[in-house]
């Protein structure tokens, strides 16, 4: 759902460029906007409503599935894929709207999650392969 809206705004981004109005890059629109002519276009201070209908809509049904998965597996397992989804959120949303590049411990962090991730499913395949005869 999150990749969804990813794609969704630079879909958006994309077509904005094109036309060369601004694209809604957070802080880095709003440095562009200060620098600009006050004759140029400002960027809008919220987004399209039908993206904004489509965030919500979109939150609501990750939210009711998120119910649905959490019953048919395990609460490591669901905490271990809730954390990657995160991640996916924030990294996303980075590239999205940009911001500070991150940080060293930013991506220690990112990695430490990566490994943690790639751990928890090689010792679930094996503890699964000595459970099945």
């Amino acid at each position: 759902v999150a990749l969804l809206i990813t794609l969704s705004m630079s879909v958006v981004n994309h077509i904005r460029h094109v036309s060369k109005e601004p694209a809604l890059e957070g802080e880095k629109a709003k440095m562009v906007d200060m620098t600009m002519d006050h004759t140029a276009k400002k960027v809008p201070k919220n987004p399209p409503a039908w993206l904004a209908w489509f965030a919500v809509v979109s939150y609501h049904v990750e939210y009711i599935l998120s119910f649905m998965f959490v019953k048919l597996v395990e609460p490591i397992t669901y905490g271990t894929c809730d954390a990657i989804r995160r991640l996916a959120i924030i990294v996303s949303g980075h590239k999205m709207f940009g911001g500070e590049p991150f940080s060293k411990l930013n991506l220690a962090g990112i990695g430490m999650s990566l490994v943690g991730a790639l751990a928890f499913a090689l010792s679930s395949a094996k503890t699964m392969a000595k459970i099945k005869p």
